[in-house]
């Protein structure tokens, strides 16, 4: 089986609208983008062409709070994107995104015996 990770945040999902919504002044960091992800669950699915013509289970990868994981599944399950795994940033950790992922990644293989060799591609907004 080969697999896709897939990102959320202005990847597969439209955040542009909400980016108003960081607070960038408020130091506390969950206060910072409460707003941000609390409105998650309004935003368009966007590339959805690019997702379906890769024929793969998809792995989800995303820096929002694990706190916002029924949200989220929720967003997954009325836009039709069927995964295989869901991994959320942890509680208290402030990991930039990309360190956060490769962690994941770590996850996938350790935890869940996915190998790096299976996942046929990443699709995310970062490097």
């Amino acid at each position: 089986m080969k697999y896709v990770i897939v990102d959320l945040d202005n990847c597969i999902s439209d955040d542009k609208w909400r980016l108003d919504r960081i607070k960038r002044k408020v130091e506390d960091t969950d206060e910072r983008y409460h707003d941000y992800h609390s409105l998650a669950a309004f935003d368009e699915f966007k590339n959805g062409d690019v997702l379906w013509s890769i024929n793969c289970k998809a792995l989800v990868f995303t820096a929002r709070p694990e706190m916002f994981r029924a949200l989220t599944r929720e967003w997954l399950k009325r836009n039709g994107i069927e995964y295989s795994l869901l991994l959320m940033r942890p509680k208290n950790d402030y990991d930039a995104s990309v360190k956060l992922k490769r962690r994941m990644l770590t996850v996938v293989e350790e935890i869940y015996g996915i190998r790096r060799q299976d996942i046929h591609t990443a699709l995310d907004d970062r490097s």
